[in-house]
């Protein structure tokens, strides 16, 4: 009995320090916080611990249309570290009780969580003007009273992700952006549009085959049919037609010059030097909508791998930590899950 007393109160005094000690604390709110970002879980220690966090409604712009943000903050006043979250497409509403669930635990952590929505990724649509509105979105939660302007960053989700980059690279806000976190992004345009018609893609001097989600399929059909449209039908058909690897790069190649123009402003290939930010990339190996030789490239082409964290994981369904796996290696994706956040998280909080 008393070695276990002694065990207890060895531990307090160790959690006391590790609170006390900046990296420690982190370490500690890392760990509280983990359960929060499994969709479902029901045990969330920091909803026991902490007040449940405000919630504010905004608005940002696009050239052509206006956008929502769901802001949660600590109710307490201060001026608190901010994360935006970019969805991607067809993404889950911003009130879904999985983005709630989420974003209520980080802002819980001591973090103001912006969620936002943008009417055309809602529409399935990928426009370059979803740039103008992120960048719009950065300035609209930087000047909100609970936010400090000098600790924002971006979260983004899949294609919200490689846009999130793009937004990081702009120059009305690069030198501001604190930090991007990038889970599945897409890399190089053209490559992946070459990927999805293939259904291949090339790791450690291999060729890879692998099948695209319906989503993935259907953006790609539609792009077709803009292509059919622009009057390049034999092109668009060959590529529906399930080319190899290289062939279909060769397509992708003759598309006309405004489709692959739209590509190329999408495509954060090519703009990773001018992102100040400091970059966390998160890639399941096995992800169906975006392969993860598109993260693998753009590890290889980042300018400054000081700046840049990668970690691939087996326990993540495209976006979410929900995959089936046996125990040994759920420990292990875990570690790496807490490890990956908390060196995201502990420079800003």
């Amino acid at each position: 009995m008393r070695r276990a007393v002694l065990i207890l109160l060895v531990a307090l005094m160790v959690g006391t320090g590790a609170w006390v000690w900046p990296p420690g604390r982190a370490a500690v709110k890392t760990g509280l916080l983990l359960p929060h970002l499994f969709p479902g879980n029901q045990v969330r220690p920091l909803d026991l611990l902490t007040p449940a966090p405000a919630r504010e409604e905004l608005t940002f712009r696009y050239p052509s249309a206006t956008g929502r943000i769901d802001l949660y903050h600590p109710p307490e006043p201060g001026r608190y570290p901010a994360v935006l979250f970019f969805l991607g497409v067809a993404p889950l509403a911003s009130r879904d009780p999985r983005v709630v669930q989420i974003a209520g635990g980080l802002a819980r952590s001591g973090l103001a969580v912006a969620v936002l929505e943008s009417p055309h990724l809602v529409a399935e649509q990928i426009l370059p003007e979803e740039v103008d509105g992120l960048v719009n979105a950065f300035e609209v939660v930087s000047r909100h009273p609970a936010v400090d302007p000098d600790r924002v960053g971006f979260a983004g989700f899949c294609v919200g992700a490689a846009l999130a980059l793009l937004a990081a690279a702009d120059p009305r806000i690069a030198n501001r952006v604190t930090f991007v976190n990038a889970l599945t992004p897409y890399y190089d345009g053209e490559e992946l549009l070459a990927q999805i018609a293939s259904r291949q893609f090339e790791a450690d001097g291999h060729v890879v085959t692998w099948t695209p989600s319906p989503l993935t399929l259907k953006i790609f059909d539609q792009l077709l049919e803009r292509v059919r449209a622009a009057g390049a039908g034999p092109v668009a058909d060959r590529l529906a037609a399930g080319p190899d690897l290289p062939t279909a790069r060769r397509l992708i190649a003759q598309l006309p010059e405004a489709a692959r123009r739209e590509v190329g402003l999408l495509s954060p290939k090519g703009k990773l030097d001018r992102v100040r930010a400091r970059v966390y990339v998160m890639h399941d190996r096995d992800d169906d909508n975006i392969p993860v030789a598109q993260s693998r490239q753009l590890v290889r082409d980042f300018p400054d791998p000081s700046r840049l964290v990668y970690t691939e994981f087996e326990f993540f369904e495209h976006v979410q930590p929900t995959k089936a796996v046996d125990p040994i290696t759920f420990g292990r994706e875990l570690g790496k899950f807490y490890a990956h956040v908390y060196r995201v998280l502990a420079p800003v909080w």
